[in-house]
């Protein structure tokens, strides 16, 4: 299940990525906490849209960037991400994503299961967007190749959950001070998410490529 190449290939690039996304995401919540939005809706409904906006630009170009240099058998480079970034249609991106996060929490809070189905039905999307970005349906397209392979990518993000979550316990052992705790596991988090970004672009190929063949 677990290559330790294939797992940690553009490691550092991927990192990178995460961290910038999250120090505009953390920038963006601080003026939120700071901005009543009772007094100033105007602007939290703004600082709102762009931190959605944000988290989901940042979470589809890792995999798009990914994919890409995967595709072209390279490394991450920065001509790499302005050719990705080109590459994608954006609009289409945040469309699809908007659509497919809003079915996911529905099924979440009514359900739970349906939720966690749909989550793992959707995790080809940001690639697909990369291949199949004139696919009309790219939702269900990611239904279609995750057929036979979401008990795989539940298990592997099951095993990346419970590391990252030991490690920040460890942490909890020896700190108490909460704000710094979450900082911490928020640091985990941010290094085991290209492990299981490349995980799934793994799964991704081996379904994706299958598909061409035939």
């Amino acid at each position: 299940m677990f290559n330790k190449e294939k797992l940690t290939k553009n490691y550092g690039a991927i990192v990178m990525i995460g961290l910038v996304g999250t120090l505009i995401s953390s920038i963006l919540n601080f003026f939120m906490a700071g901005t009543s939005s009772s007094n100033h809706p105007f602007i939290y409904l703004l600082l709102t849209l762009a931190s959605f906006v944000v988290t989901f630009f940042f979470a589809v170009f890792i995999e798009t960037v990914a994919i890409h240099a995967y595709r072209n058998d390279d490394a991450i480079t920065m001509d790499n991400f302005k050719a990705a970034f080109e590459h994608v249609n954006w609009g289409t991106a945040l469309k699809i994503n908007f659509i497919a996060s809003f079915l996911i929490a529905i099924g979440l809070l009514l359900f739970v299961i349906p939720g966690i189905y749909l989550s793992l039905a959707f995790s080809f999307i940001g690639f697909l967007l990369y291949d199949e970005k004139g696919h009309s349906n790219l939702i269900k397209r990611s239904m279609e190749l995750t057929d036979g392979y979401k008990l795989k990518i539940l298990l592997g993000g099951i095993v990346i959950s419970i590391l990252t979550g030991a490690v920040s316990s460890i942490f909890g052992l020896f700190i108490k001070e909460p704000a710094l705790i979450r900082t911490l596991a928020s640091l985990v988090t941010l290094l085991a998410q290209p492990i299981y970004i490349n995980y799934i672009l793994d799964i991704y190929i081996e379904a994706y490529d299958q598909t061409v063949v035939e």
